[in-house]
């Protein structure tokens, strides 16, 4: 079972992929992006980044 600190690890690796991965000029919609957010979701984590706003379609 992971413990606080673990979880708050992951929590920054997944929030810092999602960014590299968008900021690599894939999309909000792409399957990727979709699983990662997903996991933060399901870990009960929190995304540190306003990832719809920074990265919405009409930007």
């Amino acid at each position: 079972m992971l413990d606080k600190e673990d979880l708050d690890i992951l929590q920054e690796v997944l929030n810092e992929e999602i960014l590299s991965y968008l900021d690599s000029g894939y999309k909000l919609d792409d399957e990727y992006t979709i699983n990662l957010r997903n996991l933060l979701k399901n870990l009960n984590l929190e995304e540190i980044y306003d990832f719809d706003k920074r990265y919405s379609k009409g930007e």
